[in-house]
């Protein structure tokens, strides 16, 4: 640099704010964080099946307690539809939630010995995705 001379041209930063959504962390669920048999035990005619069809990747979602009082977390669309069941081991993200929406789809069928309490062939999952700040 000294052999440079006042060639290089020095800098020295101006003071700049820092955006505040650089702290909030996104939180994704996979299919272990899910009830993945769930949508399966409604008719294919039941309106959970019909809510997750108009859902799309990025859809805003609800995550809320049970709505049958039993221990444990569910996803609704914005109608207040529940959409997915969470897994008995699922815990929200430590934090303020700012966030709720759909980070994924998945296709399941049925598989063998699964078939005597399910009510579909086949079936949707919603994966959803947490925004929130820790």
């Amino acid at each position: 640099m000294r052999d440079l001379g006042k060639l290089p041209l020095r800098s020295q930063p101006s003071g700049f704010e820092v955006d505040p959504r650089l702290a909030h962390r996104t939180w994704i669920a996979d299919p272990e964080q899910i009830v993945l048999s769930w949508p399966g035990y409604f008719s294919a005619t039941a309106p959970i099946h019909k809510a997750i069809a108009a859902l799309e990747v990025g859809s805003p979602l609800v995550l809320r307690p049970r709505s049958d009082g039993k221990p444990g977390w569910e996803v609704t669309d914005s109608n207040g539809v529940a959409v997915t069941r969470m897994a008995q081991k699922f815990a929200p993200p430590s934090g303020k939630i700012i966030d709720v929406r759909v980070a994924a789809i998945l296709a399941r069928k049925v598989k063998e010995g699964e078939a005597e309490n399910l009510r579909c062939k086949s079936w949707e999952l919603v994966l959803p995705e947490v925004e929130y700040l820790p």
